[in-house]
């Protein structure tokens, strides 16, 4: 079963939205900040969105590829380098001059692991250099994962879908459950963690544990596939309701243990998300508005420049400047998705596949 490109442009939208989460995540310290903008905005979930969409879109592109044997591994990870590295590189790049802020603090084999895309399976190297960028390492992992995983499930049914996709769930909140248990960092404070943890940053980071998140995307895609989606009428019922729920969720965050929401507590709320505005319907006809795709296909540039930027214009004691900042960083995001994210992608895909034919985006920060 196929969908066309524009059914998936509602997903593209929603990523700018979690783009902006992450950066308002990063910006404001929310301890201090009222109960329920706290929640709103402090509960960590749109990376979950970023991993859970992710192996969604690639399953509905590449799953029925695959079981047909179609699928050329190679060629669908050189395809994910071209659309990985251009923006990624250039996260570092502008994040150069804070990487040298504090000589002492200055790791060649941090820096090393950093380029290479493998910080995040070391917990005390994961944050380096350009914090955000841990989760493209994670992304990497996941791209390689992905033929595998397609393999396995290739004869997949509803229930097996659905079986997967659960026991992936229980597996990612089992391990943040031990950890709340156990605390094996020996925290005096875990909701939320105020120092670092080798354990905890295993656990927040590490390719491995946050593997679950994507082949719970991975699942919902193959099960989207196997029926079709929820009725056109239905959809945006759907939507409405699970994005009720996620609300919920959000608003009482900061009840929740950190560590489990942060695992993927709400990836399965997600999944009927993200199922609901690929389905159509009025809801997702609202997210294929233009301006709105525009920022979501911008929000690869706005995810990876946020934090370095911001720690090189704030000014502590200056709200309306930091708040122009903030939206200066946004339209700076756009600018550089035309002016360097596309032609650079384009020119490594021509160079890496050269008789390939460039293909619209797809998911989170890279997309399928």
């Amino acid at each position: 079963m196929q969908i066309s490109k524009s059914a998936l442009a509602p997903l593209t939208s929603v990523r700018f939205l979690a783009a902006l989460r992450v950066a308002l995540y990063h910006f404001v310290s929310w301890s201090d900040k009222g109960y329920w903008w706290r929640g709103l905005l402090g509960t960590p979930i749109s990376v979950t969105y970023f991993f859970v969409s992710s192996g969604f879109l690639l399953a509905y592109n590449y799953a029925e590829r695959s079981d047909a044997d179609q699928m050329d591994s190679t060629r669908f990870l050189l395809g994910r380098a071209a659309r990985l590295l251009p923006v990624y590189f250039l996260g570092l790049l502008v994040a150069v001059p804070i990487l040298f802020q504090r000589p002492a603090e200055f790791s060649l084999g941090k820096a090393t692991l950093t380029v290479l895309l493998l910080q995040s399976w070391v917990p005390s190297s994961a944050l380096y250099w350009n914090t955000p960028a841990w989760a493209l390492s994670d992304l990497a992992f996941f791209y390689l994962s992905l033929p595998i995983i397609l393999k396995l499930t290739r004869s997949a049914s509803r229930r097996t879908c659905l079986v997967v996709g659960g026991a992936a769930w229980a597996v990612s909140i089992g391990l943040a459950v031990l950890y709340i248990y156990a605390n094996p960092d020996g925290l005096a404070q875990i909701n939320p963690p105020r120092d670092f943890g080798f354990w905890l940053y295993m656990l927040k980071y590490n390719p491995l544990v946050r593997l679950p998140e994507f082949i719970i995307g991975v699942m919902a895609g193959r099960y989207f596939l196997l029926t079709g989606g929820f009725r056109r009428e239905m959809s945006t019922a759907v939507f409405l309701t699970s994005t009720l729920v996620l609300l919920g969720f959000l608003l009482f965050g900061p009840r929740l243990p950190y560590v489990l929401i942060n695992s993927g507590l709400l990836a399965p709320v997600l999944t009927v998300v993200i199922s609901s505005l690929a389905s159509g319907g009025a809801a997702a006809d609202f997210f294929k508005q233009r301006w709105f795709v525009v920022l979501g296909q911008s929000s690869f540039c706005l995810y990876m420049l946020h934090l370095p930027l911001w720690d090189l214009a704030y000014r502590e004691s200056a709200p309306y400047w930091n708040v122009g900042l903030l939206l200066a960083i946004v339209l700076l995001s756009l600018a550089l998705y035309e002016l360097v994210e596309k032609p650079a992608t384009t020119v490594l895909r021509n160079f890496l596949l050269p008789s390939s034919k460039p293909v619209a985006l797809a998911a989170d920060p890279r997309q399928a």
